[in-house]
């Protein structure tokens, strides 16, 4: 039996989980949750999942966000490399490059395509969470 695929989830995918569990994030969340896909994450990815979701404006309970990171942390933590390739127009997504860049088989989920043109993501093919969904 093949494993799962192991790729790496941007913030935009994980907070649209639980504001639209019915569409393509949900989903994608659910599968993560089945194991049918691993998440790949390093330490700042974690970080940035917390303080997003922690954000007033989404009003998540700390221990609904610690639950969900907690399950998470069994996933696959990954040791970043420095990006050398051009850097992608929001420098707070680098992480995520990072992360993403030292996988088999390199997979980048995110929710804003506009954040990762197909140039600075050279050998990281880049899905947004409509088309994971269907993988």
């Amino acid at each position: 039996m093949k494993p799962p695929p192991v790729w790496v989830f941007d913030a935009n995918v994980i907070i649209s989980e639980p504001l639209n569990a019915q569409g393509p994030p949900g989903r994608i969340i659910e599968a993560l949750l089945r194991g049918d896909v691993v998440l790949a994450w390093d330490n700042r990815i974690l970080a940035e999942y917390r303080e997003v979701l922690l954000r007033e404006k989404f009003s998540f309970k700390p221990g609904q966000v610690a639950g969900l990171l907690d399950e998470f942390s069994f996933h696959e933590q990954v040791n970043s490399k420095p990006w050398k390739g051009k850097v992608s127009p929001d420098p707070w997504e680098t992480p995520f490059l990072e992360s993403a860049h030292p996988l088999d088989e390199p997979v980048l989920v995110i929710g804003n395509t506009k954040h990762f043109p197909s140039d600075p993501c050279t050998g990281i093919r880049i899905l947004s969470s409509q088309h994971a969904r269907n993988e």
